[in-house]
């Protein structure tokens, strides 16, 4: 397969000037990723399509189009209008944002569709947007096209939607060596602040054991657990299996020691 900083220019030649495509190269979980960034003039949203297979057996026109649709199906001012609206302040935008946990490593997929996302502690995080819709809030994946229209500084993000969870996670005991966390929205999320985990440790013991088994909840086991590692691979598989694929977020059980996490 041609390589695509090869492709590049031939790609822009077939775009006439309708969009510009640029290479990006990331390394992603010891894996390296080469895509194009996606550039239409006088729009701030730069969605990443990652390089599939198949273009090996295509031509450039046939990439340019495909890239180019991709791109105009992806126009910020077809999706998210609930969020595009000139009555919806940056501060109320700032107080709806929430972290979520992702189940699997969808970076690439993510990316494509200018969704923010980070990696903290071996997870992939991405962010929500709650706005209310028929008396029901609904979440709405933050993008960098939100970003830019709400004038908010990527790199405050996280600080953001962590001091929000912080706020509203519960965490509950079930019984002296039994709990488990959760809160509004996403609160499994909630494990990655470090009050949170420092309260955790303080509950169950230094070296207590968690199941993130769903991006809702996570179950909390105190440290007498800890040496059972084959019971809580079973426990998380069989606790994961029983929830809706949808919510489903790890069948890997972590410990918490000096306030990290660290997969058994």
């Amino acid at each position: 397969m041609r390589k695509l900083k090869e492709r590049e220019a031939g790609i822009n030649q077939c775009l006439k000037g309708r969009m510009k495509v640029r290479v990006i190269t990331k390394v992603i979980n010891n894996r390296t990723l080469e895509g194009y960034v996606l550039e239409v003039e006088d729009e701030n949203f730069h969605p990443v399509v990652y390089e599939e297979k198949k273009w090996e057996d295509m031509t450039d026109q046939e990439v340019a189009e495909l890239l180019y649709q991709f791109r105009m199906n992806n126009s910020i001012h077809e999706n998210y209008s609930l969020l595009f609206n000139p009555k919806v302040s940056t501060e109320e935008i700032r107080s709806k944002i929430r972290p979520m946990l992702m189940s699997e490593d969808r970076v690439n997929e993510l990316e494509a569709q200018g969704i923010i996302t980070d990696q903290k502690e071996g997870f992939t995080v991405l962010y929500v947007v709650f706005v209310p819709e028929d008396g029901v809030d609904i979440s709405i994946r933050l993008t960098s096209a939100l970003l830019s229209y709400y004038k908010l500084k990527r790199e405050e993000i996280e600080r953001i939607a962590f001091d929000q969870i912080e706020k509203e996670v519960v965490i509950e005991s079930v019984s002296p060596k039994v709990g488990k966390l959760y809160g509004r929205g996403y609160g499994s999320s909630a494990l990655l602040c470090d009050s949170i985990k420092k309260e955790i440790q303080e509950r169950f013991g230094e070296g207590c054991c968690l199941l993130p088994v769903s991006v809702d909840i996570t179950i909390i086991l105190s440290n007498d657990f800890a040496k059972q590692t084959e019971f809580l691979k079973i426990l998380a598989k069989s606790i994961s299996l029983s929830i809706d694929e949808c919510n489903q977020l790890s069948q890997i059980p972590y410990v918490l020691k000096g306030g990290r996490l660290k997969a058994l």
